[in-house]
């Protein structure tokens, strides 16, 4: 497991009074981009990247790792100030405070047993009544709700239920964000892992952000924050981020960090 030294960037400091001395976030365990690392701490890419965008104000985040479905539900009676990594939607809007700026943009593929089906696919049709594993509470994209009508689709709760269906041929296609799916495919043994493959081309860019409570105006800290993530996503750091995590940066990341 990667684990992330404490890292601090004093020109991030962004000087302007805040509603409360802590903030207080949750999310779910998604390494390699928040998980515990072997001392029960709290790390990884994401944290860095909020701790980094906080300044001099990093070490009054505090992040908690729940069930998502757990983490959901505090957002939304108040009871944490924010969640990360998370996608938008319209409905979560309506209880949820958004970022304007990304943590980092997450790339979603489909992931298949190798021979199944031919990469890259020329048309998603072909993928019509395969059964597909999908780990429940996660987004995938516009593109993935367009399709979904034609998979025959299960609910597992975790990334490591979606590769032991797809091995046991339970099911054919797993779609999963690339951050995840690396780092996961790491733990399994190799000859298992050999026997799946990436499908090209990707299924959607979806932009992995903080959202905060609407029960209480938190609008200081996401302004302060989306001022350091802006900053930091054009600095060094950033790629030394990715390179401390061992994050692939796929040509759909780079185009979308590039893009305005």
């Amino acid at each position: 497991m990667v684990v992330s030294p404490r890292i601090w960037i004093a020109t991030l400091s962004l000087a302007m009074p805040l509603q409360a001395e802590v903030l207080n976030c949750v999310g779910q365990s998604l390494p390699p981009l928040v998980y515990k690392d072997a001392n029960g701490d709290v790390t990884g890419f994401a944290v860095d990247m909020v701790r980094l965008a906080l300044g001099d104000q990093g070490d009054n985040l505090k992040m908690e790792i729940v069930s998502w479905s757990r983490a959901l539900e505090m957002i939304k009676r108040g009871s944490r100030d924010c969640i990360f990594t998370i996608g938008h939607t319209p409905e979560r809007a309506n209880w949820m405070d958004f970022s304007k700026e990304m943590i980092v943009p997450s790339v979603v593929y489909f992931y298949a047993r190798k021979g199944l089906i031919t990469s890259p696919v020329a048309d998603w049709s072909i993928i019509a009544g395969k059964r597909a594993a999908m780990v429940r509470n996660f987004m995938f994209g516009e593109q993935f709700e367009a399709i979904r009508d034609q998979l025959v689709l299960f609910e597992v709760s975790t990334i490591e239920q979606g590769w032991a269906n797809l091995l046991a041929e339970r099911v054919d296609l797993l779609p999963i964000r690339h951050y995840s799916a690396d780092y996961s495919l790491q733990q399994l043994p190799p000859d298992k892992a050999a026997r799946l493959v990436r499908l090209q081309p990707a299924l959607e860019v979806v932009a992995s952000r903080i959202a905060y409570t609407r029960v209480r105006d938190l609008s200081a800290w996401r302004d302060r924050i989306d001022r350091g993530l802006r900053a930091l996503r054009q600095s060094n750091k950033y790629r030394e981020l990715f390179a401390l995590y061992q994050m692939e940066m796929t040509p759909e990341v780079q185009q979308a960090l590039t893009s305005p």
